[in-house]
């Protein structure tokens, strides 16, 4: 933070300029109440500067010497908070703040942790502060998907994000459509692609007439930004007489431009082409067996082991803060060993994708193309009956640059 022509710059935003931020919009709104009751006028400009020159009196309540000792307190109250918050090192790298050396150390003792859930903890807490960041902008794009009369499965770059078998639709008119994140797939900046593959129903031998598809690109420019900036940038449409095809399947492709605070890009590009590894489905099916046990096992720190160094960049491409990182991987719910009639399913009928242009690879039910990892359980309601659930977790793997195994990418 720095003082010119009366006016606070913030050349930072990390934790502590937030902070920072958060109270100059506290003080503004004191002196908002101030100007109702003692009529001072002020205007607080808090992000990014705070214009000190607008306290203008307009009542003879207040003179001008004290007018100037009120500003010189705030300005000598943040000068010092300033200086504190300097105190905390950070690497600055163009759109990115990295916070080299936050601090972590604070516990929630409202829940008492077993030894194995601190382990956990601390292994979370040194994936964060190694690849957690702060960025001045979080764009978020988001794929829109409406359809009826067909089966449909969308990928971003290669990359399955949205699979509909089911013969069921909403009305086509009638049903908006859900916004899906889809800034995982987006590695870097630059041009992006997605594509749809079309199939008929289980009812019909061609795709019909009645087949109706809509697929849009939207975007934010930031996350923190009121949802009403959200835009439309690409859309993608069936041909209108697709149903005079006769088709079993069709397939259709768009392309869009992202700009991206983040590069993840060198993941994928130095990963190893998949589609040269011979013995591939043997080697995905031990990873996903492995990843099974751990679950059968309940054994949460193998399994995030195992999980947290490539899930953390994922979650780092939502803008996902500390807390949230936190309270999705220190999550025991399916490590719990007391759910009734817990059961961890086989793994059988699964098919092998090999998707994100020859460098991931997916094991998935031929049946319902969810995650071949699943959790059965029942869930107690009012009535004390047991509800069945089943939770599915999704892993895609790939194999780093220099490696003989497979890894999760995400």
């Amino acid at each position: 933070m720095f003082l010119e022509n009366n006016y606070f710059y913030f050349d930072k935003c990390g934790a502590k300029e937030q902070i920072l931020n958060d109270t100059i919009n506290i003080l503004g709104d004191v002196f908002r109440f101030f100007s109702g009751v003692l009529g001072i006028k002020t205007n607080f400009l808090c992000k990014p500067k705070l214009f000190l020159n607008n306290i203008i009196p307009l009542h003879p309540i207040l003179s001008t010497r004290t007018i100037m000792h009120i500003k010189t307190f705030i300005i000598l109250v943040l000068l010092s908070w300033g200086l504190h918050s300097s105190a905390q090192e950070h690497t600055t790298h163009n759109d990115v703040i990295i916070q080299a050396a936050p601090d972590y150390s604070r516990k929630d003792n409202a829940t008492v942790r077993s030894a194995e859930e601190e382990k956990v903890m601390e292994l979370v807490e040194q994936y964060i502060s190694k690849t957690l960041h702060e960025y001045k902008t979080k764009p978020m794009f988001y794929l829109k998907i409406k359809k009826s009369g067909c089966c449909i499965a969308v990928r971003v770059n290669d990359i399955p994000v949205y699979e509909n078998f089911s013969d069921y639709d909403c009305g086509y008119t009638d049903y908006d459509g859900a916004l899906y994140p889809i800034n995982s797939c987006l590695p870097c900046s630059g041009k992006q692609t997605f594509s749809i593959e079309v199939y008929p129903t289980s009812l019909q031998d061609y795709i019909s007439d009645d087949c109706s598809i809509s697929i849009e690109i939207y975007c934010r420019p930031d996350i923190d930004k009121p949802e009403a900036e959200t835009k439309l940038i690409k859309k993608l449409n069936l041909p209108e007489n697709i149903g005079q095809q006769k088709l079993k399947y069709y397939t259709a492709s768009a392309a869009f431009e992202a700009l991206l605070p983040f590069d993840y890009s060198d993941r994928l590009a130095k990963a190893r082409d998949l589609t040269k590894i011979p013995n591939l489905e043997e080697m995905a099916l031990k990873q996903y067996n492995k990843m099974r046990q751990y679950l059968v096992d309940c054994d949460q720190l193998a399994y995030q082991t195992q999980y947290l160094s490539n899930i953390i960049p994922y979650m780092d491409m939502y803008y996902n803060s500390r807390q949230e990182v936190i309270d999705n991987l220190c999550n025991t719910e399916m490590f719990d060993k007391t759910l009734e009639k817990r059961k961890v399913l086989p793994i059988t009928d699964y098919e092998m994708i090999v998707c994100g242009n020859g460098k991931l690879v997916i094991l998935r039910n031929k049946s319902d193309k969810n995650s071949v990892l699943q959790i059965e359980s029942y869930i107690a309601n009012e009535d004390g009956d047991g509800i069945p659930t089943t939770r599915i977790i999704p892993i895609i793997l790939y194999m780093p640059e220099d490696s003989e195994e497979l890894e999760i990418y995400a």
